[in-house]
Order: structure tokens, then C-alpha cells, then sequence
């Protein structure tokens, strides 16, 4: 059983009492590198039986079931967004950088190094603010999402970007532009919207701009 597997039990173990849904078994249907999918068996107190729910594991991450993280940049007070092309959909989409915890990583290194490879920007962990976390799909990925914000100097740019599967470029928008791309559906990536979200509650960016 891989070390993901072992936290979730241990977690369902720990509730069982309290939960109202009962897991029975679990079984390996696949796996690779970076996430094993499993078929459970679970009942629920109110008499509900799924024999084969999908429940899919990060095998990395950090304490707090943190399996990513999303950073929100922010340039001269424009919020930072990467085009990225999605297989799953098969379309474009506006999205702040974010990926995996690699295991070993806090959630504060990851956020360091995914902004240095998927935007070119080398900032200082102290300038990364916390923005608490989120879950991408709480029916099936055990893991949440740790958000940060963090304030770019201009000599901060490295420059070069490590290319990733369908990535495009790297854009800064104003408030009225962040806020006619959710209305368009151009930004409907959850963690997006949550970092912006958190973010606007947190420092009030809307209206100061």
C-alpha cells in the first residue's frame, strides 16, 4: 500500500465513528507517478451502497492532505494567468500556475518552485502570502489545494520557463479584464476562481483598483 493510501486510512479510521460513510474494502484499479486510482466499497448510515467508487489518491504532498498547490501572481496590480490547453476538455483555459507537492516539499517550497518553472519568476518565500486551501473534487481526489498570492518585483524574472504539456503564455489583467473572462467562461478553473476569490477577501484587491 503506497504512503498516501496508509495517511487516507488512517484518517478514515481515525472518523469512523463520526463519518457517515463506511469504507469496506479498497482496490487498485491503476496507477502511475503521480496518482493510484482506487474502486471502493462504502455504505452510507441511511442504508446508500456504492460498490465501486472512484476514489483517486496523490501519491506526494504535504501535512493537511495538501497533494498542490496555486500561486496568484501580481505584477504592478494586474493578476497574473497562464493559457493552458487541457486534454481532459480539449480547450484553452486562463489559470493561475499551480501543480503537485513532490514529496519531501512543504506546500511553501512547492508554491517557490512551481512559480519559477511555469512563469520565469525566482521570488523570495517571504513574499508568498497564504490564501488557505481548497479541494478541486472532494467526491474523488483525497487532496486539497494550498493557495498563495504573491507581489512580483520586476527584477525578479529569470526568464527562462521550463515547458510544460500545453502551456502557453503568461498574461497580467486588469480587474475589469479578470472579471469579464469569469463572466465569458474563460476563466472557470476552480483554483483560479478560489485565488481570486481569496485573494480579493483578503487584501480587498476590487476595490482598491
Amino acid at each position: 500500500m503506497s504512503s498516501s493510501a496508509m495517511k487516507v486510512d488512517k484518517l478514515e479510521k481515525k472518523n469512523e465513528e463520526l463519518a457517515p460513510v463506511r469504507l469496506h474494502s479498497r482496490h487498485l484499479a491503476c496507477e502511475n507517478t503521480i496518482f493510484s486510482v482506487f474502486l471502493d466499497h462504502v455504505t452510507g448510515t441511511q442504508g446508500h451502497e456504492v460498490l465501486l467508487y472512484l476514489s483517486v489518491l496523490p501519491k506526494g504532498g504535504a501535512e493537511g492532505m495538501v497533494a498542490g498547490v496555486g500561486v496568484l501572481p501580481i505584477k504592478d496590480g494586474k493578476l497574473g494567468l497562464i493559457r493552458v490547453f487541457r486534454h481532459p476538455l480539449s480547450r484553452w483555459s486562463w489559470e493561475v500556475p499551480r501543480g503537485l507537492v513532490n514529496a519531501g516539499e512543504t506546500a511553501e517550497q512547492a508554491a517557490v518552485r512551481e512559480l519559477r518553472e511555469e512563469t520565469g519568476f525566482a521570488a523570495k518565500p517571504t513574499q508568498f502570502v497564504a490564501l488557505g486551501v481548497m479541494a478541486p473534487e472532494a467526491g474523488v481526489i483525497a487532496g486539497c489545494i494550498q493557495l498563495f498570492s504573491v507581489i512580483l518585483e520586476k527584477d525578479e524574472s529569470v526568464g527562462a520557463v521550463d515547458g510544460e504539456l500545453g502551456h502557453g503564455e503568461l498574461a497580467f489583467f486588469r480587474r475589469d479584464e479578470i472579471t469579464a473572462m469569469i463572466e465569458s467562461g474563460s476563466v472557470q478553473d476552480g483554483c483560479t476562481m478560489s485565488a481570486i476569490l481569496k485573494h480579493t477577501i483578503k487584501e480587498r484587491w476590487f476595490e482598491t483598483q
